[in-house]
Order: C-alpha cells, then structure tokens, then sequence
C-alpha cells in the first residue's frame, strides 16, 4: 500500500549560495489525487517555498508533468511543463523582480521558438533553459561501476522474479547525492541491492535551469 505523505529530509553538503534563491531543507512528497499524480514541494528551513515538482506514476514510470522555482522573495523564478518526460508547450523564466528572463515554446522535447532578455527588455542571446544532471565520465562510467561493485543475488525458487528496479536519487547543487530512494520496486533484496549499489556513486554534473545549479534528480532503472 502506498504511502500517503512521507518526507525526505535532505542533509546538503557544502551548498553554494547564488542570487536571493532560498537554501532548501527539507522535502515532501504526497499524492494529489487518485490518477497517481503526486507533488514534490521542497521548502527551506524558515517555510519559504524553493521548488514545487508535480510527477505522474504508473506502473511503467514515474514522468515530471510540470514544475515551478522560486526566488526568496516569494516570486516565482521559472515554471516548465512536461509531456511524456519532455518539455512541451511554453516555459518562462523572470527576474527576481518579475520582469520577463525567458520565453520559450516547445513541442516533443523540441524548441520551436525562444528567446532571452536583459533586465531591460531588451533580446539576449539565447541559452538553453534546462540542462539535466549527469554522471562524471558518462553513461558508461556510470554503469561500469554497478557492473563492478554488483553482486550477485540468489532468491528461493518460489519468490525468482525478473523485471527493473527504479531508483530516483536526489541531487544537491554541486551533483552530490544527499538522498536516495526505490520508487519502483522489484524485491526487497533486490531493492537492499540497488541501495547498496548507489553508495558507491560518486558526483554528477548538476542540474541546472538558466544557466544556474539547482537541486536535481537522477532516476536509474536497472534490470534484474
């Protein structure tokens, strides 16, 4: 049975502070309503509001549907929508003033108009608006160290299943892992396995939106 609210405490190491955007601490996650969509509100230490993420679950994957950061004054800083975990339709981004930094269309992942502006008004050059976390050294580093430190796990003929264990590791602002949990279990030891794989993770590349890091995510699959 689901859980209905639980929260992830993140414990950040080292993070580095950028213009008025506020230093989270802590995360929680609920489901909305009974379509499995659920949000991902992360919050700083003093209730100011850093991140709302909201994710469609169903029993192949977990998707990001839409997401919004903030700036410590309350305004919002960028909002995004997902389709079949790609950007689609129009992504804006502002100044902690509220004049417009970016406006965006997308269709399938795809960038069909965008531009950047100066404080001013006036048209910059554009830059991408989202970059996604990835591993130091690659996909085939990545995978080269769970193929090392995998071991091997024998189960009771009447419990043997096959299928992928969905891991979704968080990420802080420098790429380092500050909290990791199953979010499409296979059995528990393979679930114990997988945790035990990610240990021996070393940094991302964070995440970032605007040019700027922020606390991201890496969802590994990893097929038994």
């Amino acid at each position: 049975m689901r859980k209905l609210l639980y929260i992830l405490l993140l414990s950040l190491f080292a993070t580095e502070s950028f213009s008025q955007m506020v230093i989270p601490d802590s995360t929680f996650v609920s489901y909305v309503d009974s379509l499995h969509l659920w949000q991902e509100k992360v919050m700083s230490g003093d209730g100011r509001l850093y991140s709302v993420k909201y994710f469609s679950d169903s029993l192949l994957t977990i998707q990001e549907l839409q997401e919004q950061y903030y700036y410590s004054n309350g305004r919002l800083k960028s909002e995004a929508k997902y389709k079949d975990g790609k950007l689609s339709g129009e992504v804006h981004s502002y100044y902690s003033d509220g004049r417009v930094r970016r406006s965006d269309t997308f269709e399938d992942g795809y960038l069909h108009e965008g531009n950047c502006f100066a404080t001013n008004g006036m048209k910059i050059a554009y830059t991408d608006y989202k970059k996604d976390a990835i591993y130091v050294g690659g996909v085939t580093a990545l995978y080269t160290i769970i193929s090392v430190t995998a071991q091997q796990i024998t189960l009771p003929d009447d419990e043997k299943v096959s299928g992928v264990v969905q891991v979704l590791l968080k990420l802080d602002r420098k790429g380092n892992i500050v909290d990791k949990y199953i979010v499409k279990g296979l059995h528990p030891l393979y679930d114990a396995e997988v945790l035990r794989i990610v240990g021996h993770f070393g940094r991302f590349e964070p995440e970032e939106r605007d040019g700027e890091p922020v606390l991201g995510s890496y969802l590994l699959s990893i097929r038994y």
